[in-house]
C-alpha cells in the first residue's frame, strides 16, 4: 500500500479519499455547530449577567460584540449544516469541503481574539486558544496543508490582536511560544487521527473495488 505521507496532496492522489474525509467532517459538524451555538449563548449570557457588573465597561462591550458575532455565525452554520447533510461520501461536493474548513477556521480565530482580550486584562493563561486548537486537531480530518493554513491564520490573528491591545514584544513572544508548544502536541495527535482514518478509508475503498469487480464478473 502506498505510504500514508504520500497522500498529503489528496486532490490529485485520491479524490475518493478526500470525499470520505469530508463526509466524516460533515457528520461531526452537525454536532460541533450545536456545541458552539450553546457555547455562544452561555458566554453571551455570562457577559450580560456577570461581566457587565464586575469588569470595565469597555472590556464588557468588546467581549459582548465578539461573543455576539460567534452566536450569530454559529446559528447560521448550524442551520446550513442541518440542511446540507449528506448520506454518503458520494454526495459530497466542493461547497461541503469549503464550509467545514470555514467553521473550524472561524472558531479557532474567534478563540485567538477572545484569548487576547483576556490576556489584556491580566489573565496569564491561553487555555481557550489551546483548547480550540486541540478540538479542531482531533475533531476534523483535514489534509495537511489545510490544517497548517488554519493554524497559521490563528497565529497571525492572535499576534495582531496582542499588538493591537499594546502587549509588550517579550510577552507576545512568550504567549506565542506557549501556544506553539501545545500546537506541536496537538499536531502529533492530529497526525495519529489522520493516519488512522486514512488507513481505514483506504481499506474501505479497496473493499468497494473488490465488491464492484466481483459484481462485474457475476454479470459477465
Amino acid at each position: 500500500m502506498k505510504d500514508i505521507y504520500t497522500l498529503i496532496n489528496l486532490k490529485s492522489e485520491n479524490p475518493e479519499l478526500i470525499k470520505k474525509f469530508c463526509y466524516i467532517n460533515n457528520v461531526r459538524s452537525k454536532y460541533f455547530t450545536v456545541f458552539i451555538l450553546l457555547l455562544a449563548l452561555f458566554i453571551s449570557s455570562y457577559d450580560i449577567l456577570f461581566l457587565q457588573k464586575t469588569g470595565p465597561f469597555q472590556f464588557f462591550l468588546i467581549n459582548f460584540k465578539v461573543d455576539l458575532v460567534l452566536m450569530v455565525s454559529s446559528f447560521i452554520f448550524t442551520i446550513y449544516i442541518f440542511f446540507n447533510q449528506v448520506k454518503s461520501s458520494k454526495e459530497v461536493t466542493n461547497h461541503h469541503k469549503f464550509i467545514h474548513g470555514l467553521i473550524s477556521l472561524f472558531f479557532i480565530c474567534w478563540s485567538a481574539i477572545k484569548t487576547a482580550l483576556y490576556l489584556n486584562q491580566g489573565s496569564l493563561h491561553v487555555y481557550l486558544l489551546i483548547a480550540s486548537i486541540f478540538i479542531i486537531s482531533i475533531l476534523y480530518v483535514f489534509p495537511f496543508y489545510t490544517y497548517l493554513l488554519q493554524l497559521f491564520f490563528a497565529f497571525v490573528l492572535f499576534t495582531i490582536s496582542l499588538f493591537y491591545i499594546h502587549t509588550e514584544l517579550d510577552q507576545v513572544l512568550y504567549y506565542l511560544f506557549i501556544v506553539l508548544v501545545f500546537s506541536f502536541i496537538a499536531f502529533i495527535g492530529r497526525n495519529y487521527v489522520f493516519n488512522l482514518h486514512t488507513k481505514l478509508f483506504l481499506k474501505d475503498i479497496e473493499i468497494e473495488i473488490l465488491k464492484n469487480s466481483k459484481k462485474g464478473k457475476e454479470k459477465d
